[in-house]
């Protein structure tokens, strides 16, 4: 049976079922947590090309803490699909390990094996190791900001022990409500440590650059204020996540929403500082240039995830084929479009090229299902000729973007230009103004991803309720 054998009936929940979710909800967050490993893999390799590259103080550090994060997302994501491989509860049982429900969700079931309560306790040890690196790179950051005085760091210090007493205390087996306490003082650590230390590290990088100011000029400054909003920006990423699973838990949202977030925060603890080398090291207008190719590839990428999982409901194994080879092929072009080697404009073509390959991915699903029944079922269950224009629109906007038209036919006289050359004309932008541009454009970038992930997820979730 075929994606025309699925109707909306699939959508409603079961008398039966005592959780009113469907198929899709319940796979999405491991899919977003795939997903999440898949972009934490291409910044990862280029942390180290980065590293290798520039060898500055402390890379032999940064490399290590680097290294063993990205072991522990890649530990975790082999913990999560083994438990998938065993129950079909793993779905959301990987996510709500770490819950703060009362009463706390009923994670295994009778008949699951002894093994599945062992990677229960080993996530939550992966957890409370991972974010005890990550916490402690942030603070040794702000310690060298501060010229190595530990009365800068007292305050993160002090969160930094609460999330690692807070997390050790959550994997004992505590009666619920003690460990649903030790998991509130363990998130709060988390979020302490981490506005303090980025705020701290802002701040110090701010009052010397004003100092700088007065003996270099505005121009210097301006590249000091560049690293106090990569630093913000970057640090914050992960307690602004915190924030809103926390937000979502108490309003009246879908489940799944607070899953996304949870899936999300295991990789984002690892991505957050990696992040900032990366930004560092490319500078400000490369990483934004990047930015734009990463959110069309992997909004593109994520957007068959639903129609392959319907289109293929009752064959799994052809369904996994398809979306994994997705998810290849979608990481391949963000690698090749974020690598330094290839975001220069002589690889404009091969950029283009690798965005067609993408999309012959994306076809090839859709004509096995056309010849195995035809084009006239495909064309009444999900709007076949649609997809057909949507993949005409994708065609002819990466053909624009490859050969620079108009640019090309017509040099100076297009509007994209024209307003390049106005900004070149207004340069530069300097201080307050300029961070608060950069801020501004990477914050709503932020929001537009998450905005694209979470309105599928809340659409679906209020049809199922």
């Amino acid at each position: 049976m075929y994606f025309w054998d699925v109707g909306l009936l699939s959508f409603l929940p079961s008398r039966l079922d005592p959780m009113p979710t469907s198929n899709l909800l319940q796979f999405l967050p491991l899919v977003i947590d795939s997903l999440a490993f898949g972009i934490y893999s291409t910044l990862f390799i280029q942390c180290l090309q980065l590293l290798y590259r520039n060898r500055r103080a402390h890379y032999k550090l940064y490399l290590g803490v680097m290294c063993a994060l990205y072991f522990l997302s890649t530990v975790h994501i082999v913990l999560a699909f083994t438990w998938a491989s065993i129950t079909d509860t793993a779905d959301s049982g990987i996510y709500e390990v770490f819950t703060l429900k009362q009463p706390l969700p009923v994670l295994f079931r009778p008949g699951d094996p002894p093994v599945v309560h062992a990677l229960a306790t080993l996530l939550k040890i992966r957890w409370v190791v991972a974010n005890g690196v990550a916490d402690a790179v942030v603070i040794h950051r702000c310690y060298v900001i501060w010229g190595s005085d530990w009365r800068a760091v007292a305050l993160p210090l002090v969160s930094y022990a609460c999330t690692m007493i807070g997390g050790f205390l959550d994997v004992l087996p505590l009666p619920p409500a003690a460990a649903r306490g030790a998991l509130t003082v363990g998130y709060g650590g988390v979020f302490l440590t981490n506005v303090l230390s980025s705020t701290l590290a802002a701040g110090r990088i701010w009052f010397m650059s004003r100092s700088f100011a007065r003996l270099m000029g505005t121009k210097r400054r301006k590249r000091y204020m560049e690293l106090i909003a990569i630093i913000l920006e970057s640090g914050l990423i992960y307690p602004f996540l915190l924030i809103i699973t926390i937000v979502m838990f108490l309003s009246p949202a879908p489940t799944v929403g607070v899953l996304v977030c949870i899936a999300l925060a295991y990789h984002l603890v690892g991505i957050a500082p990696t992040l900032i080398i990366v930004r560092v090291s490319l500078g400000v207008a490369a990483y934004m240039n990047r930015v734009d190719y990463f959110g069309i590839l992997a909004l593109g990428t994520v957007n068959y995830f639903p129609t392959f999982h319907y289109a293929f409901f009752c064959h799994p194994r052809l369904r996994n084929l398809y979306i994994a080879l997705m998810t290849i092929s979608g990481s391949t072009g963000i690698y090749l479009a974020c690598s330094p080697t290839y975001a220069s404009p002589e690889y404009r073509r091969m950029r283009t090229y690798t965005f067609f390959a993408c999309g012959g991915v994306v076809l090839l699903p859709f004509v096995h299902a056309i010849w195995q029944q035809g084009l006239q079922e495909a064309n009444k269950a999900i709007s076949f000729r649609w997809i057909l224009l949507e993949a005409a629109f994708y065609v002819g906007g990466a053909l624009l973007y490859s050969e620079r038209f108009p640019e090309c036919r017509w040099p100076g006289r297009s509007i994209i230009q024209k307003t390049a050359v106005t900004f070149r004309r207004d340069r530069p932008i300097r201080g307050r103004r300029a961070s608060r541009q950069l801020g501004s454009s990477v914050v709503l970038r932020f929001l537009t991803l998450c905005t694209s992930l979470a309105l599928p997820t809340l659409f679906v979730g209020s049809v199922d309720s």
